[in-house]
């Protein structure tokens, strides 16, 4: 049957076959992905001719780790990669990086911080020339590379580019790429983690496809990270500044005019990146947004004031015991609120104090989802007893005043996660709330 299928019927299947970029969007490739297409071309005579002009399904490139110092181990990690290169032709490529395992760096000045041997480099070099293609770009890695000054992969342009994920996972490694991107005109997808150098080089124009930007850094300037804003397709923003607010902030906000930021939606603040908002939020417009994440401690006062009219999804996480009762007492006169996330808040007493103030104040009216996650650390966290007799007794309170007053919504949904450990007489309980 599969000889009597014509070439373009036999190429759609292929196509089909092998996940790539242009037909799963979400897909989260593996290695066995990479894999599909040489498996494909392997089956008889004719299905490696079809497979081989099929250029579509040589466009996605996934490069694994190699734990080995010898040329030979990297070896055919190198032609993998070459043989890619050259059966994809001229189509739009999708590259994906995966250098970080468990443990490859314990701790500062520990052996395993000393770099890459030099054949990791070579295979990132032999990128250079076909920047031009590229489509999607994804790196992670987590330790330091020998000769990294030779690197430049984003020294030409890279007109097709659509995404860019950098995300160097230890912080104490110095960056990998040089400072900014020569041409990126249809950039979307911006992910800089501990690469916030990069960002410099939009200092005098913006990039005008840019719908989600996650920033991850020590510090930022405020002229370059402005001037980045100035993106009227901005939809998604993540900032999280780990030391500190810039030194040129006053100067930056003086100096320059904020911009408005019409298409923003969602927003995520962590570390001083709340305070850095908190500061721009009095001048600068957000009429679209409906969505705010938060971590860590902060000032809010100004984004809650400016912003939190439109604010339908809060999302509370990381290190609970930063909040104050100042911030309890900011988060639950929100009035618009229609979902409502609680993330790494298990083992603390900032939920039972948060829904027994919520309680008394009868907070978030429109409020009808409620859902908790438990912290990145492996294993269940185990709510406490308190917590979760505050959570029912504001479920109860709040159902039961929905029934008598019209302007009130009913909690419908009360959502734990897989790595929340409740005990089952209380979800039960809640259900029959809910």
């Amino acid at each position: 049957m599969a000889a009597a299928l014509p070439p373009e019927l036999l190429a759609m299947i292929f196509t089909e076959l092998v996940p790539t970029q242009h037909n799963e969007s979400n897909h989260v490739y593996s290695r066995d992905d990479a894999r599909a297409a040489y498996r494909l071309a392997a089956v008889c005579k004719r299905w490696r001719f079809e497979a081989l002009a099929t250029r579509m399904l040589w466009t996605y490139i996934y490069i694994p780790l190699v734990l080995s110092k010898d040329p030979e181990h990297w070896a055919p990690v190198l032609y993998h990669m070459m043989t890619m290169l050259e059966r994809s032709g001229q189509r739009a490529l999708d590259l994906e990086i995966n250098w970080v395992r468990a443990g490859a760096i314990s701790s500062v000045g520990s052996r395993r911080v000393r770099g890459w041997a030099i054949p990791a480099m070579d295979v990132l070099m032999a990128l250079n020339g076909s920047q031009s293609r590229w489509r999607c770009f994804r790196m992670y890695w987590n330790c330091q590379f020998h000769g990294a000054a030779r690197l430049q992969v984003f020294g030409g342009p890279t007109p097709l580019l659509e995404e860019l994920v950098l995300r160097n996972i230890q912080p104490s490694c110095a960056p990998l790429f040089p400072r900014h991107l020569v041409q990126a005109p249809k950039l979307r997808v911006l992910d800089l983690h501990s690469h916030a150098p990069m960002l410099r080089g939009y200092k005098d124009s913006c990039l005008p496809s840019l719908t989600s930007l996650r920033l991850v850094t020590s510090r930022v300037t405020t002229t370059s990270l402005l001037n980045l804003l100035r993106c009227p397709t901005l939809e998604d923003l993540h900032l999280s500044i780990r030391d500190g607010l810039p030194e040129d902030l006053e100067g930056s906000i003086t100096a320059i005019s904020p911009p408005v930021l019409p298409a923003l939606r969602r927003i995520g603040l962590m570390w001083y990146g709340m305070d850095l908002f908190n500061r721009l939020a009095t001048s600068l417009p957000a009429p679209n947004l409906t969505s705010l994440e938060v971590g860590d401690t902060g000032w809010t006062e100004n984004i809650l004031s400016h912003w939190g009219s439109t604010i339908r999804s809060l999302t509370l996480h990381h290190d609970c015991s930063r909040f104050s009762d100042y911030h309890i007492d900011t988060f639950v006169c929100l009035s618009n609120i229609r979902s409502l996330h609680l993330s790494s808040y298990t083992k603390d007493a900032f939920l039972t104090k948060f829904f027994v103030r919520a309680t008394e104040i009868t907070a978030w009216p429109n409020l009808d989802t409620i859902s908790f996650a438990g912290s990145d650390k492996p294993g269940r966290a185990l709510f406490e007893a308190a917590s979760l007799a505050a959570l029912l007794a504001f479920v109860r309170t709040r159902n039961a005043l929905a029934r008598e007053t019209s302007g009130v919504a009913r909690i419908g949904s009360v959502k734990f996660s897989e790595s929340v450990e409740v005990p089952q007489s209380y979800v039960d309980e809640i259900r029959g709330l809910c």
